[in-house]
């Protein structure tokens, strides 16, 4: 009975939070915990045939799980030059773009440059700036697993749920036309409208983003053009034309939906938000952050760009949650101190 008590609290924690709340860390967390109580379960009943039946599947996702995090180590070590650069360059070298470029290198000096040098200096300065900075890498990606985890459960819709409104958030356009990730998300909006809208209940689309500089038209035009091109009817489509970054993307819509919806306010509709994998789990954060209440669909992207901008989106959550990363560090470090 003892083996099997952690497989049942960390199954019930689990539920609770992907019932109540599951935009937060803390979902990926659980979720590895549960893995984890499920293979001490198993394994200390695997004499039982059933048992070994359900360790196949335990067994699947966890070799997806260390596969795709391994991807995103590798992505990171072999690429992050180029990556930071490329981020810095389009997008006006923006602090979380610096972080990456800097943090790799310091992760590529740590693995590469300082066991050299502990071998020619003995210090003990250098030998406690060694391990700390051996501790900042590990605990980045630790984070980059339970990120990788969290947004994974964040792409599913729960069943049985029918939605009210779809929010497409917008991305920079070409002229007119809608670029290739911008059209991925939009792709994604279509293929959800097939599935949630009814006859007797109308889903409608919510497009929303400005007029960026250089462009004609404002995003949510172009996303607007695009959707009637593939078939969607225009009066189940709403415009959000002035909303220049995700924040603005989220209470844009609200007041939107505020002004259409049939019920009190948007608290009471369903609402689905739809933008790339990358993207997927910031931007739930942010909008539980202010309050409205979505679930998530993410986009396919490309895999040389998905892969750089996970590393920029989970820096940008880092910095956005920089307070609460750097006093739990301070806290391990003191710990560590203390006791060891």
């Amino acid at each position: 009975m003892i083996y099997i008590l952690p497989l049942i609290v960390t199954s019930i924690i689990l539920a609770l939070t992907i019932y109540i709340e599951r935009r937060t860390f803390f979902l990926g967390i659980i979720f590895i915990a549960w893995i984890l109580s499920a293979y001490i379960t198993f394994i200390s009943y695997s004499r039982i045939f059933l048992v070994r039946l359900f360790l196949i599947p335990l067994a699947i996702i966890s070799i997806l799980l260390i596969f795709a995090y391994t991807i995103h180590l590798a992505s990171f070590i072999m690429s992050f030059f180029t990556s930071a650069y490329k981020l810095m360059k389009e997008e006006r070298n923006r602090l979380e773009h610096r972080s990456i470029f800097i943090f790799g290198l310091i992760t590529l000096s740590w693995f590469f440059l300082f066991p050299f040098i502990s071998n020619q200096i003995e210090s003990p300065l250098f030998e406690g700036l060694n391990n700390f900075t051996g501790f900042i890498i590990v605990y980045f990606f630790i984070l980059l697993f339970i990120f990788s985890v969290t947004t994974i459960l964040n792409h599913f819709q729960p069943p049985f749920k029918d939605y009210d409104y779809i929010i497409v958030l917008g991305c920079r356009v070409n002229g007119k036309k809608v670029s290739p990730l911008l059209a991925s998300r939009l792709d994604k909006a279509i293929s959800l409208f097939h599935k949630y809208n009814k006859p007797e209940k109308s889903l409608k689309i919510i497009v929303s983003g400005g007029k960026g500089e250089g462009n004609s038209v404002s995003e949510a035009s172009a996303m607007a053009s695009y959707l009637k091109e593939k078939g969607i009817p225009e009066e189940l489509i709403i415009l959000e034309e002035n909303a220049v970054n995700t924040f603005e993307n989220f209470e844009y819509a609200m007041d939107l939906i505020n002004h259409d919806f049939k019920g009190a306010s948007y608290k009471e509709a369903n609402i689905l938000t739809v933008t790339n994998n990358f993207h997927l789990l910031r931007s739930l954060l942010l909008a539980r952050k202010i309050g409205l209440k979505t679930d998530g669909a993410g986009a396919r992207t490309k895999l040389h760009y998905w892969l750089r901008a996970t590393i920029k989106e989970l820096m940008a959550i880092i910095y956005q949650q920089k307070i609460y990363h750097i006093i739990f560090i301070f806290i391990i470090i003191i710990i560590l101190i203390l006791f060891f």
